[in-house]
Order: structure tokens, then sequence, then C-alpha cells
């Protein structure tokens, strides 16, 4: 989960009132038709690694959403991006393989599939959670019943706690298929990313209503969440609210101090009270 080739992508939303905004997509049925949606596609390493607003209705498909954020984001042909179940479409699938985007992903166990090679297991891997019970390569067939133009390699398992089956599908060559699983696993990192800039960054409350102020708030938060993760790291403290508090309280005094500057004040002894005050 530490390698920075691996880059985690998925979308959150945030639902506004349509009297509050006029921009944003509608689901259908129910009284969503009350509310606007827009979605925020986020590429996650270490850090955000990027962000993209979408508002118009065809990126209620993550089909769309992902695909289009992840062809956009590629830093590297050594990049691995990761995501759910969001990508479901053999033509993405083709689109990412011929763009040489490497990606690791989940598929409905049992798809419709041609066989090409099988690799040779001696025995079926277990890990913690899983049993790896087959690592092969096939071409899948679209919806059309077309057979999809590029090869692809699933990963079949099977849960130990209830025997569910899990399929990982991949385009990578040259990892194991153990390492797969282990590499989807880190896909819940972004998960906790998402829980944490709208319980403690406030993401889901968005201070401007209009697409360019949501723009500026979105950003800022990224840039936040960023200055947040590295003071964590640099100051070896765990969780986020602690070094949130902490890292505030730091600038609010550096704040100070260059007002005194500024004054002409007494800055030694400023600082000596404002860091006693603080402690």
């Amino acid at each position: 989960a530490e390698n920075k080739n691996i880059v985690r992508f998925d979308s959150t939303i945030v639902s506004l009132s349509t009297s509050l905004i006029n921009i944003g997509y509608n689901l259908k049925g129910g009284d969503a038709g009350n509310h606007r949606l827009l979605k925020f596609t986020v590429g996650y390493s270490n850090l955000p690694e990027c962000i993209c607003f979408y508002t118009a209705q065809t990126y209620n498909s993550e089909n769309v959403a992902l695909t289009e954020t992840i062809v956009a984001n590629q830093k590297s042909k050594k990049q691995i991006n990761v995501f759910d179940r969001g990508i479901t479409s053999r033509d993405n699938y083709d689109k990412l393989t011929e763009n040489k985007i490497l990606f690791i992903s989940r598929i409905n166990p049992n798809p419709k599939q041609e066989l090409i090679e099988v690799s040779k297991m001696r025995k079926p891997i277990q890990t913690n959670s899983l049993i790896i019970e087959s690592d092969k390569w096939v071409n899948l067939y679209n919806q059309n019943q077309k057979k999809t133009a590029q090869p692809v390699r699933l990963v079949e398992c099977k849960t130990r706690a209830d025997g569910a089956s899990m399929v990982f599908i991949t385009n990578i060559k040259n990892l194991k298929a153990l390492e797969i699983t282990e590499i989807y696993k880190s896909r819940w990192d972004i998960e906790i990313f998402f829980k944490y800039i709208k319980q403690h960054l406030n993401f889901s409350h968005l201070l401007n209503r209009t697409e360019n102020g949501i723009k500026v708030v979105m950003y800022a938060t990224m840039i936040v969440a960023i200055l947040i993760a590295e003071y964590k790291k640099r100051k070896n403290i765990k969780g986020f609210k602690i070094p949130k508090r902490k890292l505030a309280q730091e600038l609010e005094n550096d704040l100070i101090y260059a007002v005194v500057i500024a004054c002409n004040g007494n800055a030694n002894l400023a600082k000596q009270i404002i860091y006693r005050n603080s402690s």
C-alpha cells in the first residue's frame, strides 16, 4: 500500500436541493428529482493525486467518470490503477489496455469468456481472508456478445469466511496472483480518505453554490488534506483529528508571530507567550 505507483480511484457524491444550485445531475425514481448530485472522482495514493468534478448527467455512470479520470491522470507507465466494480464495460477494459494503462479491479463471478491460458498452480494459495483457486487469461464478451479485443487476467478466489466467490480482473502480467489480491485490498484506503475529508474537513457541506466556487473549495480541501497528511507523517502522529488540531494551532501561532514582526513588536517575548499559552 506504500508503493507510490499504486493509485486508487473512486467517486464520492454530494447531494443538494435543486433550490440551492442549478448545476448537477438527477437520479431517476423516488424523490431523487428534488436533489442535484455533484460527483467528485479522486485518485489517491498516499496523498490525493487528482480530483475531477462532474456535473453532467452522463457522469452518473462510473463507467464514464472513472474511466475518463483514470485515462486523463496517468503519471507513469508503472502506475497501477485500482478501482472497485464501478467500471464494468468490457470496451473500457479494452480502452485501458490499449492506452497501456495498468489496472486491478473486481468483476462479477462467471463472466462470459473464452479461455486463453491457465497459469499452473500446485495448490490453492491461502491468505488470511481468501483462498486463491485459479489464475488465467481470457477474452471477455461485451453486452453485444462480441469478444473483447484485449485479453484480461482473472484471479478467482473464495472468501474463507463464507466461501463466497470473488474474482479479480487485471491486465498486469508480471505480478503474482497473491500480489494482485494484496494490491486490491489497499483500495480501502480511498474509502478512509473520503470519510476523513467529509467528517473532518466538512467536504459534504459546500461553502459556495456556484460551479467556480465549488471548485475553489474542492481544491482548497485537497491542499489542506495534503498538508495534514504530510504533517501527520513528519510528526509520526496516528489518526487525523489530533494532527489536524495541532497543525491548526501551529499555523495560528505562526500567523500571530508574523503580525507581531510586522508591527515592530517584541517578537521573542511574543513568541514565548504564544507558545506557552498553547502548550
